[in-house]
């Protein structure tokens, strides 16, 4: 079985919608289909918690939308 790390770029594809979220999204669901792991690289909470902290910087989120995508991270990389 092989085992696959992902950085914060896909984490916050996971988080936050781009253009290629559904991509992301996809190649999560199908490591688990497999049986294989993902294993998040340690700084991808501090460094998508920045990148979802510039969005709302630019007044693209709200403080309610910040504060439920932060939490949906810390669901996101604390799940086995």
């Amino acid at each position: 079985m092989t085992d696959y790390v992902v950085d914060s770029c896909v984490v916050a594809k996971w988080i936050l919608w781009e253009s290629d979220s559904a991509q992301a999204q996809r190649f999560a669901s199908d490591v688990k289909l497999s049986g294989a792991r993902l294993i998040v690289l340690d700084l991808a909470f501090v460094e998508t918690t920045n990148a979802i902290w510039k969005r709302f910087h630019r007044k693209l989120l709200t403080l309610a939308d910040t504060a439920g995508l932060i939490e949906n991270l810390d669901l996101v990389i604390s799940v086995d």
